[in-house]
């Protein structure tokens, strides 16, 4: 993400420490768009987290991080961690940000919006979770329905 490293949780007043050139062109891009606003057109940019979702498969290994660690796990292989696991992210369920999408839609302001639950999640967590699912039944239990989506309003 364009934050960098900067510890959680971020705000969108954090300035952007991207750390990479994928995150740079993203924080380029906002800046870019928020340079062509004025009274008479309104940008908004959304700054999603680590969303996840249905289709994950359909992506292969540009599906989430939380699908590929499922999936090995459902192969009964080690998911792969870096460090000790405690590294944490927020995870956002895809129907929570076509919400934002469509809530960012009515804004008057251009403005930049994080787009996440605002709850911190490390690997040893996801993994526990995950281990609770059966695996007869994958996608019938998600953590969606635990989270609230962290949107401007």
């Amino acid at each position: 993400n364009i934050y960098g490293n900067l510890s959680f949780p971020q705000s969108e007043l954090d300035i952007p420490m991207p750390n990479n050139f994928y995150a740079l062109g993203k924080y380029a891009t906002e800046c870019i768009g928020m340079g062509y606003s004025d009274p008479f057109f309104t940008t908004v940019g959304l700054r999603i987290f680590l969303g996840y979702g249905p289709y994950e498969e359909k992506k292969g290994k540009l599906s989430s991080i939380a699908y590929q660690t499922l999936i090995s796990m459902m192969k009964n292989e080690s998911p792969v961690i870096y460090g000790d696991g405690k590294q944490t992210r927020d995870f956002i369920y895809v129907t929570d940000i076509m919400e934002a999408f469509l809530a960012s839609a009515d804004l008057d302001d251009s403005l930049v919006v994080n787009v996440g639950t605002g709850v911190a999640t490390d690997f040893n967590q996801l993994i526990k979770t995950f281990g609770l699912i059966k695996p007869s039944t994958p996608t019938e239990t998600s953590p969606k329905d635990n989270m609230k989506t962290a949107i401007l309003e």
